[in-house]
């Protein structure tokens, strides 16, 4: 008798089972908010940081397929001219965000450095998942944005793909004042006809390298 077709069968103990594979079931989808984070209480002229570096924050996060960012327009009112998450409850947290998880940090100036306290935490029982006490000079506070979202990746224990991970190292200005002006119009904070004419005068003029800080989407 001719064979046509192998079928895979197997008895065992009088039962007839068919082996097959389980797929690798896909992680649901987090979901997560970066509030603003607060600004220094001593340094008024940089208030906009706390706006303009969670802004950076959404925006990295954002080309990442594992975890949805709401977007900064969403958060923007829980900022300091706003009501603070601290004085909601974890339920109505959840309801008017629609998330599991927060981004909050504290911002503050010594000397000529940022610091920055943020912590990754999950809404329900406020259970802390990741927390990052960081430290850089003013003129290097382009590195920030990329080393939260490195710490939020590994607290949420997401895998990037090299895609992924392209993406997320985005190309800014190296020259201080150029990010500087970038972080402002983030935060809409307003830069004076007399700051721009002094940084066009400069021999590195942010204005030479301001298309090198927008995201590459939007090029």
């Amino acid at each position: 008798m001719r064979i046509l077709s192998i079928l895979f069968l197997v008895i065992v103990s009088g039962t007839l089972s068919v082996p097959y594979v389980l797929a690798e079931m896909p992680s649901p989808v987090k979901k997560l908010a970066v509030l603003p984070f607060d600004p220094p209480a001593d340094d008024t002229d940089r208030k906009y940081l706390g706006y303009s570096l969670a802004g950076e924050v959404i925006t990295r996060l954002s080309y990442l397929n594992g975890v949805v960012v709401r977007s900064f327009s969403t958060v923007r009112k829980y900022g300091n001219s706003g009501k603070m998450p601290k004085e909601l409850a974890p339920a109505e947290m959840e309801r008017q965000l629609d998330v599991e998880f927060l981004l909050t940090g504290v911002c503050s100036v010594d000397g000529n450095r940022l610091l920055l306290e943020v912590q990754l935490f999950r809404v329900t029982g406020r259970e802390a998942l990741w927390s990052g006490h960081l430290a850089v000079p003013l003129t290097e506070l382009s590195t920030l944005p990329g080393m939260i979202a490195e710490g939020v990746i590994e607290g949420l224990s997401l895998r990037p793909s090299a895609s992924e991970r392209s993406r997320l190292a985005r190309d800014v200005s190296s020259i201080p004042l150029a990010y500087e002006y970038y972080l402002r119009a983030i935060a809409q904070e307003p830069v004076t006809a007399d700051e721009w004419g002094l940084a066009a005068g400069s021999s590195k003029s942010p204005l030479n390298s301001i298309t090198a800080m927008r995201p590459r989407w939007h090029r």
